[in-house]
Parts: C-alpha cells; structure tokens; sequence
C-alpha cells in the first residue's frame, strides 16, 4: 500500500508523524464525552440491554438482562457511541455502541468512556484508533495499578489522546476503505474457525462412534435396550457404569502452601483441558495438607479425574481427564477420582465418561442449587453402558488417541493462521490511523 506523499511531525511521541494536510486534535474534541448516570432503583422492572465489559468481551455486543439482577449504577447510552475500556486496556475492549431497540433501557459499564457523535464517520474512525496498536499500547502504559488483571488508565487522560484526523471528505473514503479491508480478513477469520468448530464436531463424532459402536463395521449387533446407546457390537457386555470402578473418591483443597514436605499439588477444574481430556500441568497449584494426606487421595497414572461441582450453561459439570504422568498431586474436593475395576482399561473408561458428558447423557445427573452445578455421584453411575472385551478397550482407546491428535495438529494450524490474520489487520488498522500508508 502506497504512503502520503508528505509527512509532518505530530508532536505526540508515540503517535509519531502523520500526514502534512491531517489535524492532530484531542479525541475529546471530536467526540462529547459526556455521560448521564442510571441508578440501580431506575433499572428496576426493566428489560436491560448491557454493555458489560464481560458482555462486550465474550459476545462483541449488548446482552439483554432483567434489571433487577444488576447491582451497581451504570451509564445510560443514549445513541450511537463508541466505548473505550479504560479497565485492562491491554484487552481493547472497545465497541460501537447504539440504543437496542428491544430494551426499555440500554447502559453501559462505568469502566467505559464514552465518546458521542452524530457523524458516524468520525466514530467508526475513533474505533478504529482506540484499537491500534499505537493508541492500545499508550494506554496500557497509563496503567495505575500495579496489578495486570485490575489495572486502569486515567480516563482524562484517555479523553486527551490526540488524534490524526484526515479531511472530511478524505475521512469518509479512508473508512468506507479500511471498514472494506477489516471485513474480508474478519470473513477469513470466521471462516477458519467455523472449520475449527467442524473439526470439533467430527472429534467428537468420531470418538462416540468408536467408544460406543466399535471399529470394527462388520461386527454383528444386537439391540442395547439403552436408547442412548441404541445398537451395539453382538459381543459386549450391557454393564452398569458403577461395576467398572471402585467408585468416586472424594478429594481435599488443604491449606495455603507453606513450603514444608506437606505441600503438594492440588488438581483442579481449571486444570482441565476438556477435549482432550487431559491435565494443564501448568497451571496447577501448590496446597497444604498439615494432617498428611491419605494415599487413596495420591492420584496415580491411569486414574480419571472428574469434576463433581462447577460447570456452567456452555459446558455442564462432570468433565473429565486421565492421570498419566507428572508432578505427585492430589485433587481438590470439588473433584473426584476413579480408580478401574480389573479388567477395565482406564484409557477406554476415560472415554466412556468423555462420551457420557459431550452427548448430554450427565445432564440427567447434574443437580442444580444456588448456581452451582452438582454430579449426583450414584446416579451417574447407574447409568448403563456397553464395554467391549479387554484388547478392544485398548485399540479403541489407541485410535482415539491418533484421531485427537490428527485434529489437534490441524485445529492448531488454523489457529495459528487466525493469529497471523488477526496481527495483519491490527497492523491495518494501526497504519492506517496514524497515516502511515493510504488505504483509499
């Protein structure tokens, strides 16, 4: 892309030197950024459209909320806007913004800023600069917390930031330009992870063929008498879930570490990569367990880890993952172990509860109170399955293993070029408003 033919110095270090004909003028200037304050007792009875940070960060918009269930005061969005985050600005949470016509009020965070005008131009332009590289990174060393996860810029100084600001006409064809650029790489973006989310599906299609229909495609079968489970191979047995294992050993969160012999590791839901089934070793943490800790709470390889509280509406508790090597650890009490009966391949039993859980058959044992989702233990494991014999356990559980990792090597090539798609529009983006090449 081809430059300006002539460049001035801005006067802003961080901004650089823009093109001779743009004004450098303070985002205030461009933008009012006047705010009305919407108290909790005027949200009451109201059907609310929020842009919560979470919300904006998670959905990219507003999420319709009952207002009796928001608890603080927010700022009340009155028409098209855009919405700077002045908490965490290493995220650039920032967002157009406009009255949600289904909503008898639509707010806003305190956490933003808010930037008004009725040239739409102007606005989508002052987008664009909050989430450059340029303005991101000087916002972030504005930062007046010494914490990363709750730091927050001043927001004056937010409101201050000078802006490169082409002509009115020439800002109008800039936009409708750059706007042209941004949407055929966000297309490519959502087109590589609709392929991700197809990857998903067909892993998960995939195991369940395998766990519960066998590889073998000639096998002869016979009815199951589990709806679920409908035909199986001719030759496995119809068992109940709680006959495969000794049972869900309950676990202990300790005590805060103190650096003696009593520390060890704790494993915990966050530690859980849910489609893998496998344990982040790196993200475990250190307890303390002052009294000792009995040995049926050391985990060892080929016990399966699950999680009997948590979960959520996405992803419903009972996730599981199979011990095989690292650190001695032991499991949090909102955790469970398993440890096979004999005869009971612990790769395969895995699978069988990863199944149960991704097809929605735990969701008739999730007992639900004040938030938190619970497993109703016993009821999970009066659930009937299908186990083949033993040397089939293993080849099922042996191409489960080569099928995840195909799909792991190939989800991680597409998120490597959604990476590399994503760092060439921000840098679009970023030359782009500060005049470094002409995107006309």
């Amino acid at each position: 892309m081809k430059r300006y033919p002539e460049y001035k110095d801005s006067g802003v270090p961080w901004l650089g030197k823009v093109p001779a004909h743009w004004e450098v003028t303070p985002a205030y200037i461009l933008a009012s950024t006047t705010k009305r304050a919407v108290s909790v007792s005027k949200l009451k009875g109201l059907k609310v459209a929020h842009y919560s940070i979470p919300n904006v960060q998670e959905f990219g918009a507003a999420q319709i909320e009952d207002g009796d269930s928001i608890d603080s005061s927010k700022v009340l969005v009155e028409g098209p806007c855009v919405l700077v985050s002045r908490l965490n600005p290493r995220k650039r949470t920032v967002i157009s913004a406009d009255i949600h016509p289904d909503a008898g009020l639509t707010v806003c965070s305190g956490e933003f800023i808010k930037f008004c005008s009725k040239n739409a131009d102007t606005l989508e332009w002052l987008e664009r600069f909050y989430i450059s590289d340029a303005a991101a990174s000087f916002i972030e060393s504005l930062v007046m917390s010494a914490t990363k996860s709750h730091g927050r810029a001043d927001p004056h100084v937010v409101k201050r930031m000078q802006v490169g600001v082409p002509p009115p006409a020439e800002l109008k064809r800039l936009v409708a330009a750059l706007r042209k650029q941004v949407e055929v790489i966000d297309a490519a973006i959502s087109s590589q992870a609709r392929m991700i989310d197809l990857l998903k599906e067909r892993r998960s299609a995939i195991i369940a063929q395998a766990v519960t229909k066998g590889l073998d495609s000639k096998a002869k079968m016979k009815d199951s008498g589990v709806p679920w489970l409908g035909q199986v191979p001719a030759h496995w047995q119809i068992r109940k879930l709680k006959t495969l294992s000794s049972g869900i050993r309950g676990g202990d969160w300790g005590d805060e570490p103190v650096g003696d012999s009593n520390d060890m590791y704790c494993i915990r839901a966050a530690d859980l990569v849910t489609e893998l089934q496998s344990i982040d070793q790196s993200t475990l943490v250190l307890r303390n367990y002052p009294r000792g800790i009995t040995k049926t709470r050391i985990l060892s390889p080929g016990d399966i880890i699950i999680e009997k509280s948590g979960g959520g509406d996405l992803v419903p508790v009972g996730r599981t993952a199979m011990v095989t090597d690292g650190p001695t650890a032991t499991f949090s009490n909102f955790m469970g172990a398993i440890k096979p009966s004999h005869g009971v391949f612990s790769g395969f039993l895995s699978l069988l509860y990863y199944v149960i859980h991704d097809t929605g058959q735990v969701l008739r044992s999730i007992k639900q109170t004040t938030g938190i989702q619970n497993l109703d233990s016993q009821m999970l494991m009066s659930e009937n399955i299908a186990l083949p014999p033993f040397h089939e356990q293993i080849e099922i559980y042996e191409y489960v293993v080569h099928v995840r990792k195909q799909i792991e090597q190939a989800e991680q090539s597409m998120q490597s070029l959604i990476c590399l798609m994503k760092e060439r529009r921000s840098a679009i983006i970023t030359q782009a408003v500060t005049g470094q090449i002409d995107v006309r």
